[in-house]
């Protein structure tokens, strides 16, 4: 059982600082293959650290992931040593290809549109069967978020979000959902151990607070952590 509890303990902790060295510290972020992806400060574009695909070898792979729900647009940079045209770093949304860099390629940023719902982001570095060439790694850093203003309910820190769902996963412990006077019409659960408040009544800006309470269309669920509500009706 203690070995268990080591394991699980070592799984998460890598976990956590993986989505550090990304600059996405509530996303969980997980990475699998011959090889796991390490943090590592050696080599980073915001000069703190990023990802490091692991060592593999020939016909091998050493991937990254986590899952995100849409829609927004995702940002990140990424760069490779590799053989050119034959060891790859891939992109790809719920495992279908989307892109991929080989060679010597030094930082450079990537956007990409992510449609509604839950999506699985994967950044796999993949050898062929024979030669390797430079530092045989690939590199992933500094991932963002941004999302429309014209689809926006919910406001964090001045970061904007198009629903409850979206925010809950960015959100971090403590954090303060500002919600405007379109109804938000979604189920909320929460499903971590953290205390969210949600604060109602603002304008479509967040600009200023009025009167009104903001509205919930949807179902309340709580299965771990508190909400505290202020300003807000739920229907």
């Amino acid at each position: 059982m203690r070995f268990l509890i080591f394991v699980f303990l070592l799984i998460a902790s890598h976990s956590w600082a993986l989505s550090t060295s990304l600059n996405i510290p509530t996303i969980t972020v997980s990475t699998s293959g011959d090889a796991f992806w390490i943090a590592q400060d050696v080599y980073s574009h915001d000069g703190a650290q990023s990802a490091e695909s692991g060592l593999i070898q020939d016909m091998q792979r050493s991937t990254i992931e986590f899952y995100i729900i849409g829609p927004v647009q995702v940002g990140y940079w990424w760069k490779v040593s590799s053989e050119y045209a034959w060891d790859r770093l891939n992109f790809y949304i719920d495992g279908v290809f989307q892109k991929s860099i080989s060679g010597e390629v030094d930082w450079n940023q990537q956007i990409v549109n992510i449609p509604p719902g839950e999506h699985k982001l994967s950044w796999s570095y993949e050898k062929d069967n024979n030669l390797s060439f430079g530092l045989d790694r690939a590199w992933l850093d500094e991932i963002t978020f941004s999302f429309s203003s014209d689809v926006s309910r919910i406001s964090i820190a001045g970061n904007l979000f198009p629903s409850f769902a979206v925010a809950y996963t960015l959100a971090a412990p403590d954090s303060i959902m500002l919600l405007n006077d379109v109804d938000l019409q979604e189920d909320v659960t929460t499903t971590k151990d953290q205390t969210i408040t949600l604060q109602g009544g603002y304008d479509r800006s967040f600009a200023s607070r009025s009167e009104v309470n903001s509205i919930i269309q949807g179902v309340v669920t709580i299965e771990q952590g508190t909400i505290i509500f202020d300003g807000v009706t739920i229907r």
